[in-house]
């Protein structure tokens, strides 16, 4: 059995579309912000086209480039400015992040109702490859 995951992300687009569209007539224009560590060619790319398909939706998507050398501290006090602002309604963090870098604390620092991510342990968001792995088997199973 072949899936034809190409149709069920254009479904899942579309359906997105559509909510965004419903949001900007509410005034809500989304904004995602995405921090990246370093430049990773890897993870630049990935970066990127994150930003891409966010335009094809039609939100917004600013990449916060740092370098590999920023502190802790630094990378917190990043996070904890983008919670503030009232212009950004999701965070996402590029991993991998350098080793000097405390995971835990970077995934806590993010507040539940911007990670969409779904590392913080109160977020109400389902951790998107696992959301994914869900949707393409639910369309197997439906369309058997």
């Amino acid at each position: 059995m072949r899936i034809n995951g190409k149709a069920i992300a254009d479904d899942i687009f579309q359906k997105l579309r559509k909510q965004v569209l419903l949001l900007k007539k509410k005034n809500i224009f989304p904004h995602i912000a995405i921090i990246l560590v370093g430049d990773n060619p890897a993870s630049v790319s990935y970066v990127k086209r994150k930003q891409l398909k966010a335009q094809e939706l039609g939100t917004k998507a600013t990449i916060i480039n740092y370098e590999l050398s920023i502190t802790n501290d630094e990378l917190l006090r990043a996070i904890e400015q983008l919670n503030n602002d009232s212009n950004v309604h999701g965070i996402i963090i590029q991993r991998p992040l350098p080793p000097h870098i405390d995971l835990e604390a970077i995934n806590q620092a993010v507040i539940p109702s911007k990670d969409i991510d779904a590392f913080h342990k109160d977020t109400p968001f389902d951790m998107p490859l696992a959301k994914a792995t869900l949707l393409l088997l639910e369309n197997v199973y439906l369309n058997r």
